[in-house]
């Protein structure tokens, strides 16, 4: 797990509004469950209840807030 967050490709600005749901594929070990949502507290408010990783710790759903403009827009 790295430290900071990797930017694949440059964000554009869409008609669409931003979504609070973070899709993360593609986690290695090892790492624990605090410990993914301790990064990402560093980038926006977690909503309880709304995460999941699955079984084998390699993609997780989250439903964060202003992640987006914390990361993207800074």
């Amino acid at each position: 797990m790295t430290d900071e967050p990797v930017r694949i490709k440059d964000v554009t600005i869409g008609n669409e509004p931003p979504s609070q749901i973070l899709y993360i594929r593609g986690l290695t070990r090892p790492f624990s469950l605090m410990q993914l949502k301790g990064l990402l507290c560093r980038y926006g408010t977690l909503i309880d209840g709304e995460f999941w990783l699955d079984k084998i710790k390699s993609q997780c759903l989250v439903r964060v807030k202003i992640f987006y403009t914390k990361i993207f827009f800074d």
